[in-house]
């Protein structure tokens, strides 16, 4: 009678095991969160390291991580237009 309950308890053990390895690789495959680029476009984002009334505009080929440089970009301000490059 021993022996079947000490089977049962490693049965037990190595149930609960799997299931936690299970559980740890499921979360170790997803995919992480990414940035939303399209979510942001025309929306300002507050950042402490600008003075109040300073612009920093970010071009992007594609991906975050693909920042395009030397780009013309027109900001439009009280009606005229300003070009500055990136």
């Amino acid at each position: 009678m021993r022996h079947r309950s000490k089977l049962a308890a490693n049965l037990v053990t190595h149930l609960a095991l799997v299931c936690m390895l299970g559980v740890a690789g499921v979360a170790l495959t997803t995919a992480p969160a990414t940035a939303q680029p399209a979510a942001a476009l025309g929306k300002p984002l507050p950042s402490p390291d600008l003075a109040v009334g300073t612009i920093s505009v970010r071009i992007v080929a594609g991906s975050m991580s693909s920042p395009v440089v030397g780009t013309d970009v027109t900001l439009v301000v009280n009606g005229t237009p300003r070009v500055a490059r990136t």
